[in-house]
Formats: C-alpha cells, structure tokens, sequence
C-alpha cells in the first residue's frame, strides 16, 4: 500500500509544468502531508513515541528517505506545522497537484498516525475528519480508509 501512495504522489509530480520547479513541489507536497501527520499526533495534546515512530517510518517509507532525510523532513513539517495558522495552509498544495485517489491515500496515512496506540482519540478522529473534508474526500472515503487501517 505504501508503496503504491508512493508511486501516486511520484506520478503526479512527474506530470507537473516544467520549469515549475518539479523538486520544490514535491518537497512542499512531503513537507505538507508531513505536517498534517504530526498535527494528527498533537491532536490529543500529547505525541507519542510511538506515533513519532510511525511518522518516521510513514515518511521514510512512502517517500524512500534515508533516515537523515526523514528527520530532515520532519523536523522541517514540525517547524511549518508551528507556523501555520490552519490546516488549508496545507490541504491547498495537496489539493492543487495530486489526484482523488492520492488524496484518500493522505487520508489514509492520516488514520495510520491516529491509530499508532491501537487506540483513536476523539480529537484524532476530529482532526482526520476536517482534513478529509479539506482535501474534499468523501464521507464513505473517510470511513472505508479508517476501516482499512483499523481492521475494523
């Protein structure tokens, strides 16, 4: 599976302007998901180690970093995520350059981060559902990625 988002967020940048900078696009779409991952582990006013492990390795995963690059990353979406004043501040860029179905696959890592203590938090629920709402995925999309990652 992630290796699939991996090739859907690849694809979708390959196929952007050129001259429009196809490094900096990717970079700002892994630095926004990353953002939006880390605000789903502070959604409940405490991120785990767990949770900081499942981003890192979300990260690394999707986006085939080393481990230097994926706390780079990180530690660069944890800065912008400190700056930002809301969440469309990232949902914009995903919105402008990746595809439906890209989008329900951020969803999905979303619900990977929610789910990283076996155990989902209101608030977690909360915030996967405004951004599901943001990056205008669907109800029924929202709820088939969440029983997808929770087994349920």
């Amino acid at each position: 599976m992630l290796a699939k988002v991996r090739q859907l967020i690849s694809n979708a940048l390959t196929q952007s302007d050129p001259g429009t900078g196809t490094q900096d696009r990717e970079r700002a779409l892994r630095l926004a998901t990353t953002a939006l991952m880390l605000e789903i582990a502070r959604a409940d006013a405490t991120v785990s180690e767990v949770e900081e492990n499942v981003i890192a390795g979300l990260v690394r995963h999707v986006y085939g970093l080393s481990a230097a690059e994926t706390r780079a990353l990180t530690a660069a979406a944890d800065a912008r995520a400190d700056a930002s004043v809301s969440l469309y501040d990232f949902t914009r860029d995903l919105n402008d350059h990746l595809s439906h179905e890209e989008r329900v696959r951020v969803v999905e890592l979303l619900w990977e981060v929610a789910n990283a203590d076996r155990r989902i938090d209101k608030y977690e629920e909360y915030f996967v559902r405004k951004i599901a709402d943001l990056l205008y995925v669907s109800h029924s999309d929202f709820i088939r990625t969440k029983l997808r990652v929770t087994g349920g």
